[in-house]
């Protein structure tokens, strides 16, 4: 996929973006195409008596108008349309960073073609936008929530009381893959408790390990999305399959496609 001009001009002028005036920030959003909208001084919320992310526009001639009156507005972002965004929390001790470096071992964050910070020492990730909505981590408790259609984040460099969003760094020759959610999700839901290991596999993940070594040419693909999926089941990362996997002469990008695969199909 080609990388469209306003990630490459995005990644151009970013880390500059951190240093400016939030006018000028939001002229700097328009111009490049991304829908935004005004949010309270200081805060998350939008105006009162407006539409709040239904509001997101490119239109320079409204951008400049808000904030040549209300300098101070904080900008918001509207996702789903140009990207979606990956929220990192770790407010509250939330384990936001620890979730997201174990999807990152599954692959699922490989194709983030932008991250900022926030002020609370989280992060968003951007991705290529689809068709997906919003999603909180709720009950899951892993720190991660999904802004797609009908979403946003603020963008930097956007003022709260504890500091400010800044952008970190750009990768646009990453963009053109979704995130998954529904794959991250399997991977972040807690194990099952109800499996009894030794029962069903001998050893747990070492009889898998040793199922997937022992498969046969012409089935391995098949042995390893299998026991992946078991381990998926029983809590363990599937991750523990690849170097046998490997000693059967299979690809590190297919035993990681299949993974994924069987990680998204779930138990």
């Amino acid at each position: 996929m080609t990388t469209p001009y306003w990630v490459e001009t995005l990644a151009a002028i970013g880390l500059g973006i951190n240093d400016i005036d939030l006018i000028d920030a939001a002229m700097a959003y328009g111009e490049i195409g991304l829908s935004i909208f005004p949010l309270q001084p200081v805060t998350k919320i939008p105006y009162a008596g407006t539409r709040g992310v239904l509001d997101a526009t490119t239109d320079l001639i409204r951008v400049e108008k808000h904030w040549s009156r209300y300098s101070n507005s904080n900008i918001g972002i509207a996702t789903g349309f140009a990207h979606s965004v990956l929220d990192v929390d770790t407010k509250n001790d939330a384990p936001g960073w620890d979730s997201a470096h174990r999807l990152n071992r599954f692959g699922l964050l490989q194709s983030a073609f932008a991250q900022s910070s926030t002020p609370s020492g989280g992060g968003h990730l951007f991705f290529a936008a689809d068709d997906e909505g919003n999603h909180t981590a709720g009950g899951a408790n892993h720190g991660l929530d999904f802004r797609g259609v009908g979403g946003y984040v603020l963008a930097p460099p956007s003022v709260l009381d504890v500091g400010c969003y800044k952008w970190v760094g750009f990768t646009p020759e990453r963009f053109g893959q979704p995130f998954d959610w529904a794959a991250a999700a399997n991977i972040l839901k807690p194990p099952r408790p109800s499996l009894n290991l030794s029962k069903s596999y001998g050893q747990g993940s070492n009889a898998l390990v040793k199922t997937v070594a022992e498969a046969k040419e012409g089935n391995r693909n098949a042995v390893l999305h299998w026991a992946a999926r078991r381990c998926v089941e029983s809590g363990i990362n599937p991750t523990v399959l690849t170097d046998a996997a490997l000693s059967l002469g299979l690809e590190q990008r297919e035993i990681d496609s299949t993974i994924r695969s069987a990680v998204k199909a779930g138990a």
